[in-house]
């Protein structure tokens, strides 16, 4: 029961402060439709754009979708892997008060984010840490996280970085050998000057990060090799949950004593020692994305009943009108 009246509270907040924001439709959309699973978890999909947000596609995402059709039956979370879903069923819906987190690097403001869910639908906080100018202008027009336009490494200092030029281009890199300029694709590096986690997170007077999303292709251990895991003092710092694409920061967050964890079709995940996630607190096991299936064709059904918008919905009844006729011919 507490945790339905959490999750009440948490959904009811979110909306009421959400409604004048572009991304309203899409959270109050998705928002009702993880609600309503509260009993029965599932996840939306992902790795999709947000139709309604009309953003642009381009290559082979964009062509797809545009032969198939896309009905979009479930508002779809917007992280690469489901970072944003697995952040929702097993921490933010018990919350009672939003969080704070630090997204290294942010990349696009939106596509592929890990923390545009968490800001956008919950009012989370945080500091969205992006070295490459292709990204900025949408992140400070369509986010309310705190831009660093910055690189960050094991110190102050100048590196060679190979910067994608357009939004769903890739992360940039860090140039640290000639393999690295062929995975550029005939791109020049360019000169960069990098400033330490530590300091960064020492000017925004950051103690405490709910969330951390790394994923700086292989450069986190000299992100994080400045950075002091609450050990108190006036740069200790304590993060409770770690979301990373690749093992590469695995050694740094276990000489930390972080649990860690290794999930199917999901980054890794470390859990600082002693931190229980509000779903464990509520007597349940932690929840996976391989362990829980997609939204049933009930909940499908009931996303359509709760569209906000006439011109999607007619859309789909169209669609679903053409299907019955070449059925029945």
């Amino acid at each position: 029961m507490v945790g339905l009246l959490a999750l009440a509270y948490v959904v009811l907040a979110s909306l009421s402060a959400l409604m004048a924001t572009p991304a309203a439709k899409w959270c109050a959309e998705l928002l009702a439709v993880q609600a309503s699973a509260s009993n029965k978890p599932c996840h939306a999909s992902w790795r999709s754009i947000i139709p309604n947000a009309n953003r642009p596609l381009h290559g082979g995402t964009e062509k797809t979708l545009r032969m198939t059709g896309y009905d979009r039956d479930v508002p779809n979370f917007v992280s690469q892997w489901g970072q944003d879903w697995w952040i929702w069923q097993n921490h933010a819906q018990y919350r009672k008060e939003p969080g704070f987190f630090v997204d290294l690097a942010s990349n696009d403001a939106m596509w592929a984010s890990n923390t545009y869910f968490l800001e956008q639908c919950l009012g989370w906080r945080g500091l969205c840490i992006e070295p490459n100018p292709v990204h900025h202008e949408r992140i400070r027009a369509e986010r309310k996280c705190t831009l660093v336009p910055s690189c960050v490494s094991d110190a102050a200092k100048t590196i060679e970085m190979i910067l994608p030029d357009s939004f769903h281009g890739g992360a940039a890199r860090v140039v640290k050998q000639q393999s690295d300029l062929r995975l550029a694709r005939n791109k020049k590096p360019v000169q960069m000057e990098c400033r330490t986690l530590r300091s960064i997170l020492h000017e925004h007077k950051v103690k405490h990060i709910d969330f951390m999303s790394l994923d700086i292709e292989g450069h986190e251990p000299e992100a994080m090799s400045t950075l002091k895991l609450d050990h108190g003092g006036e740069h200790g710092v304590t993060i409770d949950v770690v979301s990373a694409e690749t093992n590469s920061s695995a050694a740094y967050w276990r000489a930390g004593n972080y649990r860690h964890y290794s999930p199917k079709g999901m980054e890794q995940v470390f859990l600082r020692p002693g931190y229980q996630m509000p779903i464990e607190e509520a007597g349940k096991p932690i929840l996976w994305p391989a362990e829980v299936p997609t939204c049933s064709a009930e909940l499908k059904a009931e996303s359509k009943a709760r569209s906000m918008d006439p011109v999607m919905a007619a859309a789909i009844r169209a669609k679903e009108a053409r299907a019955k006729a070449k059925a029945r011919v």
